[in-house]
């Protein structure tokens, strides 16, 4: 089969572009950036916020993963459908059910945006007769570009300590981004997971707490929190946030650091024997 892959240089991308090389299929790979790396892949140059109709003029393609920002993706579902592409798999996220009360309005916009690109997805693909599957993951983490493990482990590297707001154990399920590669590879053309969208989680259920003290042992160091008030933490983020790196960071997460994001993953378990390991930062 023939899969054109968006977001292949991302996070999830690097892992399945090999899977699905070993496995025979032809892949090609849409970057704004050029790209040589794997040899077997064949990568185009293009950006999908611009006219991509070319792209579907000259290339016939029989599975869509789009593994971008999922709304980037919206405008160009009719012609991938008039070109035969067969099924479309997409990822959104879990923060479309954690996020929908968030008091950040960049963070309200793309979760607003997250929920109506996935009604578009199935409304659309729907009557255009492709088939279509979702992909929701929780925390995701694995080739150090995340924003939550990754943060993590360099404040522990920088500063030696993690602050935390006290009596902040709500749980969570980070998910390996291999496991999510993995989990595209076992839903290629599989009638069962057609027009559904399935939560994909870790293999552990842990507290924040329990989190951050694994980020501590894998990075070399002696476990070492500091537990703070709520409110002495929300000011140190806001003064954080004045440097570059630390831009988006903001005083919703400590609000979060009490509450429970952790999702069953049994539908995908039964429909395509979905099997993400425990936690390993």
């Amino acid at each position: 089969m023939k899969v054109l892959l968006t977001g292949a240089s991302g996070q999830i991308g690097r892992y399945l572009l090999p899977m699905l090389i070993q496995r025979g299929h032809v892949c090609l790979a849409l970057s704004r950036n050029e790209h040589s790396e794997p040899p077997a892949v064949r990568w185009v140059q293009g950006d999908l916020t611009l006219d991509m109709s070319r792209l579907w003029q000259t290339e016939r393609i029989d599975i869509w993963v789009h593994m971008a920002f999922l709304p980037l993706a919206t405008p160009h579902l009719a012609n991938a459908a008039a070109v035969g592409v067969k099924q479309f798999i997409g990822f959104s996220s879990t923060s479309v059910f954690t996020k929908q009360a968030s008091g950040n309005n960049r963070e309200s916009a793309i979760i607003g945006q997250l929920l109506a690109a996935e009604k578009t997805v199935e409304t659309s693909c729907t009557s255009l007769g492709m088939a279509w599957t979702l992909f929701r993951p929780t925390m995701i983490y694995g080739g150090d570009v995340d924003q939550n493990i990754t943060f993590i482990r360099t404040m522990i590297e920088h500063f030696g300590f993690f602050p935390l707001p006290v009596g902040a154990n709500g749980l969570r399920q980070p998910v390996h981004a291999e496991d999510l590669a993995v989990a595209c590879t076992q839903a290629l053309a599989l009638g069962r997971v057609f027009n559904k969208s399935y939560n994909l989680s870790g293999g552990e259920v842990l507290s924040y707490q329990q989190m951050v003290e694994r980020v501590c042992t894998a990075a070399g160091k002696q476990p070492r929190l500091l537990c703070i008030r709520p409110a002495l933490l929300k000011s140190a983020l806001m003064l954080l946030r004045l440097l570059p790196r630390y831009a988006h960071l903001n005083t919703d997460m400590v609000d979060r650091m009490y509450d429970d994001m952790a999702f069953a993953h049994d539908d995908a378990v039964a429909d395509f024997q979905y099997n993400p390991r425990p936690f390993q930062p």
